[in-house]
């Protein structure tokens, strides 16, 4: 479960605060906060839980009895299920006239891309060189999912921490980099993903999940924790601010339930506002059509 904190005041983007004290002081209200929902917890529940620095959200193993508790706790704002979401193609990049783009001079030549996806295969020659980051969250959870990190923990950073996994659709990160920003020069016809300067900050965030009732009845098959989401997106706020990576926006290709009116409710949305307010904007798929056999070429 992911548990939204109460703070004593509404949680305000970062970027959007007047200095670095009062960052520090949100972060440490959150923090404190954390601590203190987690002390009432029966020791049972509290084992390793992933707290989030910027955003007030910590995840939970819950009982049905324990969830309803904390629900009534004054400082536990609501209790959401941390919800998989599955991988969403998305196909070309003159259809949104990249190639006039290019023609002024813009290529994305200097920044970076983040792509939360199922990884990316940096040794494949369309991305040669292209990716300068990586990080995996990926969560086991028994009977329900298993960790796609190299490491086989929960989470990995650095160099290989990204690397596909080796499921059905694990293609799907490799895919999406190369639309965002790969390049192939000396092809016959020459082909390029959307911004063919850009770097890529590759985050694998899926995990195997072994669980056949939440795979739509054959096991096994990838998925991706709403929590193993907001983990990468804090990641790439943290790196943004450390400096050294100028990293213009976030791609995910990836989907989970249907919305028809503003979905401002999702868990995301904290993380996301954070980005906002420093510059990054987060592009998630809407729409997109999937090929039959889900091995759709980029057109571009």
């Amino acid at each position: 479960m992911i548990v939204e904190l109460r703070l004593p005041t509404s949680h305000i983007p970062e970027g959007n605060l007047p200095d670095a004290t009062t960052v520090v002081n949100q972060r440490q209200v959150i923090a404190a906060r954390i601590a203190q929902v987690l002390s009432r917890l029966p020791a049972r529940a509290r084992p390793a839980p992933r707290a989030f620095q910027t955003v007030p959200f910590v995840v939970l193993e819950l009982t049905i009895e324990e969830r309803a508790a904390l629900a009534l706790d004054p400082d536990v704002q609501r209790v959401v299920d941390d919800v998989l979401l599955f991988p969403v193609l998305t196909d070309s990049a003159p259809l949104v006239e990249a190639d006039q783009a290019w023609s002024t001079g813009y290529d994305g030549t200097g920044v970076v891309v983040a792509v939360l996806d199922t990884g990316v295969d940096k040794t494949h020659p369309f991305l040669a060189g292209r990716v300068v980051e990586e990080a995996c969250y990926s969560k086991t959870e028994a009977g329900t999912s298993e960790t796609l990190c190299p490491n086989g923990l929960d989470q990995q950073l650095g160099p290989g921490a990204a690397v596909p996994c080796t499921l059905t659709n694990c293609f799907h990160g490799t895919h999406v980099a190369g639309i965002v920003a790969g390049n192939d020069p000396s092809a016959a016809q020459p082909i390029a993903g959307v911004a063919k300067g850009a770097s890529v900050f590759a985050i694998q965030v899926f995990t195997k999940v072994i669980d056949p009732a939440k795979c739509g009845g054959v096991a096994p098959c990838i998925g991706a924790f709403s929590s193993d989401v907001i983990a990468g997106l804090e990641r790439v706020y943290a790196r943004a601010l450390n400096g050294g990576l100028d990293i213009a926006s976030v791609n995910m290709s990836l989907g989970g339930n249907l919305f028809t009116s503003p979905c401002d409710g999702e868990p995301y949305k904290p993380i996301i506002d954070n980005l906002r307010s420093i510059g990054i904007a987060t592009v998630i798929a809407s729409g997109s059509t999937i090929l039959a056999n889900r091995f759709a070429e980029p057109s571009a």
